[in-house]
């Protein structure tokens, strides 16, 4: 299979175009957390939201029969409402902040109330708005509603937040998979699908460099080689086994075509969460951000409120 110098260069301005560095501008969450909530819930997102870098900032502030109704801030990017079975106040906040454009999200605990998201939703609560969480484990469902909401801020929410990063990381790499399968679908392209599948591969080692802040430098043309080879390899394996299998191209071409890239997705996941973890900068920064935030948040209680960003 021969590449076009024309494909080369397609192909590197793909990797160009899917980077976003790490964002230095400022993403601000509020949290407003009902005296009710299960405290293992608020562990996992206490975990799940701690600010990697001094631009993710925090307004944590309890609600209930304890605490009142807390105080809206404005500048918020998004709100959180962690309602317990204060269903009434969570409504109450997720309508205040709607009256002030702050998009908001409730986030009910279906073990207490089990039909919660039926109940605000009789109350007017948007169903997309609803987080129901089964489990203590509730940090993806809130990440993947941030993504959802806020996708102009994605640079932010991942260089901030873990659980944003993982979130975009696994979105990348099975947009790129069902990219390539329906690639392979489409039997008339024949030979051509390589670069495109080639492409897309690429594409996806770009976006998830860029979700660990791995920069454009020297170093990435050997990761852009490997890929390739690896690309080249898998299609002509796939070739070959397509001879040798009695089975409709149709149905094993798509296959292979999801199975290669998402071996390669994962590989290059590994690779980039590696580089970034091992990286002395990324380290002492965490360390000393650490630090100082998880005492903020280990107070993640609805006892009283605090604001960690300027109102």
């Amino acid at each position: 299979m021969k590449v076009s110098l024309d494909q080369v260069l397609k192909i590197a301005k793909t990797w160009k175009n899917s980077q976003y560095g790490a964002s230095k501008k400022d993403i601000r969450l509020s949290f407003f957390v009902s005296d009710t909530a299960s405290r293992d819930l608020l562990r996992d997102i206490r975990d799940a939201f701690v600010p990697q870098t001094p631009h993710g900032k925090l307004y944590i502030a309890g609600f209930g029969q304890t605490s009142g109704m807390p105080t809206l801030n404005k500048l918020a990017h998004v709100a959180l409402v962690i309602a317990g079975d204060n269903l009434t106040e969570a409504e109450a906040l997720y309508r205040a902040s709607a009256s002030h454009r702050v998009p908001c999200a409730i986030v009910v605990d279906t073990r207490l109330v089990p039909h919660a998201a039926q109940e605000l939703g009789a109350f007017g609560v948007s169903v997309r708005d609803i987080i129901a969480v089964k489990s203590d484990a509730c940090s993806k469902q809130i990440a993947e509603w941030l993504l959802g909401k806020l996708d102009e801020h994605e640079s932010e929410l991942v260089t901030n937040f873990v659980c944003c990063k993982d979130v975009v990381s696994r979105t990348t790499i099975l947009t790129a998979c069902c990219d390539n399968a329906l690639i392979g679908a489409l039997q008339f392209l024949g030979r051509a699908e390589t670069p495109l599948m080639l492409t897309n591969e690429v594409a996806m080692a770009s976006k998830l460099s860029s979700v660990y802040n791995q920069k454009i430098e020297p170093k990435r043309l050997a990761e852009v080689a490997g890929l390739s080879a690896y690309s080249l390899v898998a299609r002509g394996a796939a070739r070959a086994v397509l001879k040798a299998v009695p089975l409709p191209a149709w149905l094993l071409k798509p296959a292979v075509a999801f199975g290669t890239t998402y071996v390669a997705g994962k590989a290059l996941d590994y690779w980039y969460g590696s580089l970034g973890a091992s990286a002395d900068s990324a380290k002492e920064t965490t360390q000393n951000i650490v630090s100082g935030i998880q005492n903020a948040l280990s107070q993640f209680t609805p006892k009283g409120q605090r604001n960690d960003y300027n109102s």
